[in-house]
Order: C-alpha cells, then structure tokens, then sequence
C-alpha cells in the first residue's frame, strides 16, 4: 500500500494499528494525537527519523528535559526547511537542555482576585420568605413582599454558587406547592417575592 512517498507492507500497518492502545499524546504543531514509541529521545545526541515522526513527536519523547519542537527545528535548519517536513532516514540533532527556560511573569494588573463562592443555607422547618429575605440583604438586593403566605424548607437545603443559581434552585423545589412562590429579580437591585 502507498501512501505518499513511503510504502508500507501489510504487517508493517497491522503493527501500526496495534500501537492504537498505546497512549496518546499530542503532537504540537499539527494538532494531531499520536502513539509515542516506548524508546526514548535522548537530549544532546542525534537522531534518526522514522516513519510518522514529526518534531512534536520527537520533542515530546524527549521526557521532561523542556526540549520544544521549535527547539529541535532551529538546532537543525541547515537540513530542514519547515517544521512540518521532515523526512524518514533524515539524521537530526536533538539540542541539550540549558536548565530551567526563563518565563517571563505576567502581570494581570486590571483582572479582580478571585473570589470564593458564597455558601446559601436554609435549616429544615425555616421559613422560605426570611431565608429569603437574609439571602437577598446579604448579596446586596432590597427585597420586597408581595405575598402573606410563607413556605418551609421539609429538610436542610445549601447551594454553593451565585445567589440567582441558589433562588432557582429553592424554587424549582417549592414549584410543585398547591400555591408557588416566584420570585422577580430587577436591574437595579431589587427583588421581590411572591405567590402565583
């Protein structure tokens, strides 16, 4: 069977498709997932491509010496043109690693720290209208109530996320009530509780 300007033999094919259940792992520059062979690239020595080689492949199976593709393609632009084009039987050098690489820090100065999510609780027998109520004061809303009626929670309820995400999902959980709470969030801060 041909396949570009290699050919392979039939067994040579089966042994490729039996490194299937090998490991995958990314070859970089193409976007491809590939089989690594189990002999490792050592850094510092030479190295000859094989069939289904890419610099990525050849990178990565260098282990952790922070060997680059890139890396490997400037140690070796007298023989190659392109990153992409490399050809089996081509004898390459594989670079020696200098230490660690310098990262630069970048510095996110207009980026907000990270902030914990908050936790919404409810003990079991408490009224929905004042856990309500302290959830809104507590993230910042006014609250109003349109309603006399009051729910109770039958068991422990806590929700750790946004406070809409914790409304939502207290009220899905009274939506089957003879009379349903609602609740209506405003733009400016303002929430109100009701009964439909």
């Amino acid at each position: 069977m041909k396949f570009g300007r290699q050919i392979f033999s039939r067994s040579a094919l089966i042994a490729t498709f039996a490194l299937v259940a090998a490991p995958l792992i990314a070859d970089t520059g193409s976007g491809r997932q590939v089989t690594p062979t189990a002999d490792p690239v050592a850094p510092c020595e030479t190295y000859q491509v094989r069939v289904g080689d890419t610099l990525g492949v050849i990178a990565a199976r260098t282990g952790n010496s922070g060997i680059r593709s890139a890396d490997i393609f400037e140690a070796n632009r007298d023989q190659l043109n392109s990153p992409d084009r490399i050809e089996a039987g081509l004898e390459i050098r594989i670079p020696c690693t200098t230490g660690e690489r310098f990262v630069p820090v970048l510095a996110y100065p207009d980026v907000p720290e990270l902030v914990v999510a908050p936790l919404w609780e409810a003990s079991s027998g408490s009224g929905l209208v004042q856990v309500l109520i302290r959830w809104g004061h507590e993230a910042g809303f006014d609250v109003i109530v349109e309603s006399d009626g009051d729910w109770r929670f039958g068991v422990p309820f806590s929700h750790n996320g946004s406070f809409r995400g914790a409304v939502g999902e207290v009220l899905s959980g009274f939506s089957t009530a003879a009379v349903a709470p609602y609740v209506t969030f405003y733009t400016n801060n303002v929430m109100t509780i009701g009964a439909r």
